[in-house]
């Protein structure tokens, strides 16, 4: 598959857009360079169902937190739920925290907005596939 696309995003993912889907990509690098890098995506399929995890798990995430959670936890669709040492909800092991309701609301709106940049270049790439 043809790469169309690839935008950075700020929570530490790409949007890459191929000649027919899209995805998000995640890379973690560990703490130093013994540790391989843990590749991780989200399908166009997958965004949806993806942000409502992350809205779940953030709400389990205060919830925990008001009792006074001090553990690490696997929420919904692999991700990390963490107290303490890089706290937050993550979307992929440690990888970009979130601990503020701000936050989530930037994440998922910059979510969204990839998922509506993406659909836009597919749509028009089958526009001038058709010409």
């Amino acid at each position: 598959m043809k790469v169309i696309y690839e935008e950075p995003l700020k929570c530490k993912g790409k949007l890459v857009v191929l000649e027919n889907r899209w995805y998000l990509s995640f890379e973690e690098q560990g703490p130093d360079n013994r540790y391989k890098k843990r590749p991780f995506q989200v399908l166009d399929k997958e965004i949806e169902e993806f942000c409502e995890q992350l809205q779940k798990n953030f709400t389990y995430y205060e919830e925990q937190k008001q009792k006074g959670c001090s553990s690490i936890i696997k929420g919904e669709g692999g991700q990390w739920i963490r107290f303490g040492i890089r706290e937050g909800v993550c979307l992929f092991y440690q990888s970009y925290p979130i601990k503020s309701r701000k936050k989530l609301e930037e994440t998922l709106l910059e979510l969204q907005m990839a998922k509506e940049k993406a659909e836009q270049l597919l749509n028009k790439e089958k526009e001038e596939t058709l010409l």
